[in-house]
């Protein structure tokens, strides 16, 4: 595992968001949000992680060739007043059939990047992940906040003007470890959770867009999403023509209710 990060270039940021942006949960929030951003504000690759804890999926891109895709990306992305060191990548560690050797792996990562991150001067960590949605992926989709204790939440109630906590539940995968971590290592964070598909083999555009319109209230920007919901409202005209992917939805959505309501992401 190896860690090759600016760090001379972070010490000089001011204002730094840590953003989660790490494909694989519900819609793939997370990762369409952070592409999307390092798309619009031009965001510069000043680190990499590369590790043998990744899947060996290798993907080829419409061309022909192989992408650069088994390893993490740290972009610094300037927008406004803010810093953000966006952690971009298309898949969570090691997603096996054999969760104990996944846990592992994740636990070990995290306790390495934690270990480095935590010594930059962050002014809160930003995570986003999805809530499995038992419909389609509405529109308008609804969000909730999850946080730690060192979270000041005064700051969202400013800004948005409510607090919609996620209550009595749990947080299963690595966005749910980057809030526990992040408490661990004193550091201010909190989990934006949108309504989405109960998938992460399909995208969640409406979810994604709602995501970054929230975090556009929080860091005062705003952000173009109108090609985002355009292929949702696509992307949800396919589905409700193909009867066998929305049953696959719901017996996904089933399975999710046994298992204690567990969000996974």
């Amino acid at each position: 595992m190896e860690f090759i990060i600016d760090k001379e270039k972070i010490k000089s940021m001011n204002n730094i968001v840590f953003l989660y942006s790490i494909g694989g949960g519900f819609g793939n929030l997370s990762k369409i949000v952070g592409k999307k951003l390092i798309e619009t504000y031009k965001g510069k690759v000043i680190g990499r992680i590369i590790t043998d804890f990744f899947p060996d999926v290798v993907k080829v891109n419409k061309n022909g060739y192989i992408a650069d895709n088994i390893s993490y990306k740290l972009y610094s992305v300037p927008i406004g007043n803010y810093n953000f060191l966006v952690l971009y990548g298309d898949f969570q560690i090691m997603i096996l059939e054999d969760p104990g050797l996944s846990l592992y792996f994740r636990y070990k990562f995290m306790n390495k990047l934690f270990r480095i991150i935590s010594k930059f001067n962050l002014l809160e960590l930003s995570i986003i992940g999805g809530i499995g949605s038992h419909q389609l992926e509405p529109e308008n989709p609804n969000y909730l906040f999850a946080l730690n204790k060192y979270y000041d939440v005064n700051k969202i109630k400013e800004k948005l003007g409510e607090l919609n906590l996620y209550k009595s539940n749990t947080v299963v995968g690595m966005s749910g470890l980057f809030l526990y971590y992040s408490q661990l290592f004193k550091k201010p964070a909190y989990l934006l959770l949108v309504e989405t598909y109960l998938s992460n083999q399909v995208n969640g555009y409406f979810g994604a867009s709602k995501a970054l319109e929230i975090l556009g209230k929080l860091y005062d920007f705003q952000v173009d999403t109108s090609d985002l919901k355009e292929k949702g409202k696509k992307l949800k005209e396919r589905l409700e023509k193909d009867l066998n992917i929305i049953k696959k939805l719901e017996e996904e959505s089933k399975k999710r209710e046994k298992s204690s309501g567990y969000y996974y992401g």
